[in-house]
């Protein structure tokens, strides 16, 4: 009856260390991974846009255009159909700076969405890229 006993006690320490290693594993801080949503273009002739799926000119956006990975220990990573590379990013507000290469790009975050704006309409075209977690 003892060794019944201890080995039902051994095996319910098992089992509560491996629910323990389970949640609090669980509840490490994860990377966050931002996917392009949609990019909008602005011309002095109007505006385009674009979101995953949608087809323009022979372009098709998918969600693996742009990939931006934040990790908790401030290193970064990015994919793209142009371009990739790992990194460091580092938040000030609602303003997000990665730098991959020593080049950095400014992101600012606007209801969990990052959003990047590029050049303006006066000079010709202002770019702005979408992306949603």
């Amino acid at each position: 009856m003892k060794k019944t006993i201890k080995r039902c006690g051994a095996a319910l320490c098992a089992l509560l260390l491996i629910a323990c290693v389970a949640v609090f594993g669980g509840c490490k801080e994860k990377a966050e991974v931002y996917k392009i949503e949609k990019l909008i273009f602005e011309m002095e002739s109007g505006k385009i846009e674009v979101s995953v799926g949608e087809t323009y000119n022979g372009f098709t956006l998918t969600k693996d255009y742009f990939t931006i990975i934040l990790k908790k220990d401030g290193t970064s990573a990015l994919s793209g159909a142009y371009a990739s590379g790992e990194g460091t990013w580092e938040q000030e507000g609602d303003q997000i700076t990665i730098t991959i290469e020593g080049e950095p790009q400014t992101f600012t975050l606007q209801n969990g969405k990052l959003v990047m704006e590029e050049g303006t309409v006066e000079l010709g075209l202002k770019y702005t890229a979408v992306l949603s977690k």
